[in-house]
């Protein structure tokens, strides 16, 4: 059986802009710990179920 591919999302920060440079300092600092996948996927399904959960 053949593995599936997974789904890539590209995501970009403006080095110009204060809020982009240290977003992504922080999440670097943060990849560094978790992995960069592991701590997306983390937040990312953290956002999800609150808002399901506000939802109900």
């Amino acid at each position: 059986m053949a593995k599936e591919k997974p789904t890539i999302i590209n995501i970009s920060f403006k080095k110009n802009t204060l809020d982009d440079t240290m977003l992504l300092d922080w999440l670097q600092r943060k990849f560094e710990v978790y992995g960069k996948s592991n701590y997306i996927k983390q937040v990312l399904r953290k956002e999800m179920l609150k808002e399901i959960n506000k939802e109900d």
